[in-house]
């Protein structure tokens, strides 16, 4: 689970998707969570629910950097409707550490071209430098999202029971 970037689980259920998000709806609005509904564009129409996506988190009084985001999309299957959770940082959080091992890895790539070059040369190679302060900032970035993801532990759960506990009857 240490490498699992971002945890996952479905959920299969028998009932039509429209009736499935409408418990879903009222569930979590006597939930303390925080909901936002959404539907994507152009969604087919045979289905009222189809491209139903549904984000649940954390009451604003308890978020902090590390709080996690619930995103259930609502599927409807030939045997009744699938609900697929994925649990994430928040799109801004996620996008800076993204973005930051984006720009480390070129960080490296260039410097690691450069150390080669000089070395061909007889150089001193100081690119070489470079890319090892950039690994070790990887190796630090990593440890980071690895202590948040701990931290979220809790939250997680939270979220997880506030998502069951809507869904039963």
């Amino acid at each position: 689970m240490a490498l699992e970037l971002r945890p996952t689980f479905t959920v299969d259920l028998t009932e039509a998707c429209n009736i499935v998000a409408e418990r879903l709806r009222v569930g979590l609005d006597a939930r303390r969570v925080l909901t936002r509904w959404a539907r994507v564009p152009g969604a087919r129409t045979e289905a009222s629910c189809a491209g139903t996506f549904v984000w649940i988190a954390m009451p604003n009084h308890q978020q902090r950097f590390w709080s996690p985001w619930l995103q259930v999309s609502v599927i409807p299957t030939q045997a009744g409707t699938q609900l697929f959770g994925r649990f994430s940082p928040r799109p801004a959080v996620w996008t800076a550490f993204a973005l930051s091992y984006l720009f480390l890895c070129c960080v490296i790539f260039f410097s690691s071209m450069i150390g080669l070059a000089q070395l061909m040369l007889r150089y001193h190679a100081w690119g070489f430098w470079i890319s090892g302060i950039a690994l070790v900032v990887v190796g630090i970035l990593w440890w980071i999202s690895q202590t948040g993801k701990r931290l979220a532990e809790a939250q997680m759960r939270s979220l997880r029971e506030s998502f069951d506990a809507a869904l039963s009857p």
